[in-house]
């Protein structure tokens, strides 16, 4: 089924809107989580993974300009990729979406922009969005409006927006999962498999491994069902061909990046090891996965996942009841006039499902996608949508397969048609009643406006000592100041700070870590006698800021 001219102007109009959509949103993005920044430095910071990397916070005043070089490609490192697979070496990332940021930063050398990170998100989102188009085209049969259904509903998701603005590789990981969905939909509903879809999957598993480790998740539950209906059917030619492609693409990324296999075994001492410990037990699991499904319902069904599912069951039901026992038949009495409603017996039922390819394909799709949901649930150090953006589009194409199916929503106008399409948009739209995308911080829209008012002071930031990477948090408001100092404490020793204050006569903003006391660190610094009194400036989930003068 080929598009038509006019389809080909739908569908770019649909496409070029939610892009539209994602970059309205995207423009609001005032800060940044954390990781955002690391997504800067990683990329940037020449041979130097940390801001606390070799102790350059442990030795006493740090220049502004420090914080600032971080998160920028300079003029002499431009374009160094060494630098990039080193500091990946470092981190629990492999190196590809690190490599795109690096690009793109390397053509404004000395420069930060959010768009920087966003623009390539963006890029992927379309491309994504297009094989969610095609994917569901494949697997809809003749159901012409079941593809854009599945467009729409997910573009327009506040999972899809949220996933476009957070900068991070989770956009990219999407992309590639979903390719390798599609590729495998092809080679099951075409049931064919040539050199050129096996060389194209080669490429999506190499760059699904080096962009994000979760994809080995998928990829092996793909792979898994996959080999198992080659051998069902007695494919083995097609089996053999297609084990080595996929042994091909994880020799490819040991060549290029052999710490993989080191960190996907857990043998770094990183996250992979802490996701083999998390492995090891099953406790609280029910607890995980309920909040993964909280966290779907909200950013694609409204927050309606229950009652959605309750109707789609008891619709189920109706619908069993009426085929295989009593038939529905509604009239008007002859005598009175009023409705009423018959039930007819069936007899001699037969019941045959004919197991389409097309079946098969999505429920692969679903099935990696559920098994993925049930390991992460497992080993993600944090129960949060990123951790699951990958699937979100077999989850839209899933619901919207099983809905056309249970209320039998075919080609034509009718007014059930009309009425389940309604449905659907109206849950698109109630995402976003009193909700916005998540990530994009407008709490902290003023911080770095803040900080440029007190460019002529010196800053103390003072942390935990397990909580070094804090400052990385706010490095945007740090490379303000003329210089920083950070100060680690142990346990809830504040003599240090007493310690450190012999030394600064000047008026001071200090950052204190709500990990600690803030109210017995500002009482210890106003002890000194230095100051006559301290100000908040601001505070957020991390830190409490407070001018003394």
């Amino acid at each position: 089924m080929r598009l038509q001219k006019k389809q080909w102007i739908g569908f770019a109009m649909i496409l070029a809107f939610q892009i539209l959509f994602a970059l309205f949103w995207a423009n609001q993005k005032a800060g940044f989580f954390v990781d955002e920044i690391w997504s800067y430095g990683l990329a940037n910071s020449n041979y130097h993974p940390f801001l606390y990397s070799d102790g350059a916070l442990e030795h006493g005043w740090v220049n502004g300009e420090y914080f600032k070089n971080y998160v920028v490609a300079d003029e002499t490192h431009r374009f160094d990729y060494g630098s990039v697979f080193y500091n990946q070496k470092m981190d629990v990332h492999p190196p590809l979406f690190y490599i795109v940021l690096h690009t793109i930063c390397s053509f404004f050398p000395g420069s930060f922009s959010k768009w920087y990170g966003i623009i390539p998100n963006i890029f992927y989102f379309g491309i994504t969005t297009i094989l969610v188009f095609l994917w569901s085209k494949k697997i809809s049969g003749n159901r012409k409006i079941f593809p854009w259904i599945c467009m729409i509903f997910w573009g327009f998701s506040i999972g899809a927006v949220s996933n476009v603005v957070f900068i991070r590789m989770y956009m990219l990981l999407t992309l590639w999962v979903i390719a390798s969905v599609y590729l495998h939909s092809c080679m099951i509903i075409e049931n064919r498999q040539n050199i050129r879809i096996l060389t194209v999957l080669l490429l999506v598993t190499f760059s699904g491994f080096f962009t994000q480790y979760y994809f080995a998740i998928v990829g092996a539950f793909l792979s898994f069902v996959y080999i198992l209906w080659l051998a069902f059917n007695k494919y083995w030619k097609r089996l053999l061909f297609y084990v080595m492609t996929m042994l091909a693409s994880l020799g490819l990324v040991w060549i290029i990046f052999p710490d993989t296999f080191r960190k996907i075994l857990g043998t770094d001492s990183g996250r992979g090891a802490e996701a083999y410990q998390n492995l090891q037990s099953v406790s609280g699991i029910s607890d995980k996965i309920g909040s993964y499904l909280s966290i779907i319902s909200q950013e694609l069904f409204a927050h309606k996942i229950r009652f959605l599912l309750a109707v789609i069951f008891l619709t189920i039901l109706w619908r069993g009841f009426d085929k295989f026992f009593y038939r529905a038949r509604f009239s008007m009495d002859r005598v009175n006039g009023e409705p009423e409603i018959c039930f007819e017996k069936v007899n001699q039922t037969v019941w045959k499902v004919r197991v389409r390819r097309e079946y098969v394909a999505l429920a692969v799709a679903v099935f990696a996608s559920a098994m993925y949901i049930l390991l992460v649930s497992l080993i993600a150090p944090y129960q949060v949508d990123r951790y699951i953006f990958c699937v979100y589009p077999v989850i839209v194409v899933a619901f919207i397969a099983l809905v056309f199916k249970v209320f039998s929503v075919k080609n034509g106008k009718s007014i059930k048609n009309s009425l389940v399409l309604f449905a659907l948009f109206l849950i698109v739209a109630g995402q976003w009643i009193n909700a916005k995308p998540n990530y994009l911080y407008l709490e902290k829209k003023d911080n770095v406006s803040f900080s440029q008012g007190f460019e002529d002071y010196d800053c103390v930031y003072i942390a935990k000592d397990f909580n070094q990477y804090l400052l990385t948090n706010n490095v945007f408001e740090l490379q303000n100041f003329k210089r920083v100092l950070p100060v680690f404490i142990s346990n809830d020793d504040y003599s240090i700070v007493s310690s450190t204050w012999k030394n600064i006569k000047n008026e001071s903003v200090v950052y204190i870590d709500w990990m600690m006391d803030t109210d017995a660190v500002i009482h210890t610094i106003m002890g000194t006698g230095k100051y006559e009194k301290y100000t908040d400036i601001y505070s957020d989930d991390k830190v409490r800021v407070v001018f003394f003068e």
